[in-house]
C-alpha cells in the first residue's frame, strides 16, 4: 500500500488559534493585527473542489515576518489594493484536488494595532506563525534541506507584552483546548533533531530544499 501521512509530517512550524470542533461548521470572527504593522503579501488559494482562502503576510518591523493562514475573506482596505496588483500564479496537485496559489507582493498597506484586517477561519482555525531573521538559525543537522525561511521561525507567544502572552499562555494545548501545555518553551518548538540518533526529521537521500521558495 501507500504512506498517506498527514499534512504536518514535520512538527509544525506555527501555532494556531482553534476555532472550529471536528464536524462543526466555521464561525466567522475577525482577525485583527497584534500590534502596528504592514501587510506586505497576500496569497489568495483557490482549490478546485471549491474551497479557497488567503494568507497574509505582516511585518512589524524589516526583520520579523508575521503569518495568518486559513482567513475566508479579507478586509475591503485589502481587497482593494490586492485587486490592483498584478499576481504571480502556480498550481500543485494533492492527492485529488489542484491548489492554484496566487502571490501578490511588496503591497506595503499599514495597519493600526488591533485593526481588524478579514475574517477567519475557512475550516478549523486560523493558522499564526511567525519568523524572526534576528535569531540564531534552527540547529537541524542539515539545514540545506529546509527552505530560506525554515530555520527562522519563533513561537509568537515570545512577542505579546506580559499581559497578552499570560492570556494566551492559559489557553495554549490541543486542537480540542484541553491539556493545556506547562512545560517550557510554552510556544512550543519544531526543531526535534538530536545529532548521532534516529530522532529528528528523515529525507529521502538527495532531497535539498535550501534555495527553493517557501511554498
Amino acid at each position: 500500500g501507500f504512506l498517506s501521512p498527514p499534512i504536518h509530517i514535520f512538527p509544525a512550524k506555527h501555532s494556531a488559534f482553534s476555532m472550529t470542533l471536528p464536524g462543526d461548521q466555521p464561525v466567522p470572527k475577525p482577525v485583527r493585527a497584534p500590534g502596528p504593522a504592514w501587510v506586505v503579501e497576500i496569497w489568495e488559494i483557490s482549490i478546485s473542489n471549491g474551497g479557497a482562502n488567503y494568507q497574509v503576510f505582516v511585518y512589524p518591523c524589516r526583520e520579523v515576518r508575521l503569518y495568518f493562514g486559513h482567513i475566508a475573506s479579507l478586509s475591503e482596505k485589502l481587497m482593494t489594493v490586492m485587486r490592483a496588483s498584478e499576481p504571480a500564479c502556480s498550481s500543485t496537485v494533492e492527492t485529488s484536488a489542484t491548489f492554484t496559489r496566487c502571490r501578490h507582493e511588496r503591497l506595503l498597506i499599514p495597519l493600526e494595532s488591533g485593526e481588524p484586517f478579514g475574517m477567519g477561519p475557512d475550516t478549523a482555525g486560523v493558522d499564526f506563525g511567525l519568523i524572526d531573521f534576528r535569531r540564531l538559525p534552527a540547529e537541524f543537522i542539515v539545514p540545506e534541506h529546509y527552505d530560506y525561511y525554515y530555520l527562522y521561525y519563533a513561537p509568537p507567544l515570545d512577542y505579546f507584552a506580559p499581559d497578552a502572552r499570560r492570556a494566551l499562555e492559559s489557553k495554549t494545548g490541543i486542537v480540542f483546548g484541553d491539556h493545556p501545555r506547562t512545560a517550557e518553551p510554552i510556544g512550543g518548538t519544531y526543531m526535534k533533531d538530536v545529532p548521532g540518533t534516529a530522532q529528528g526529521n528523515w529525507f529521502f537521500p538527495g532531497t535539498y530544499l535550501r534555495d527553493a521558495p517557501d511554498v
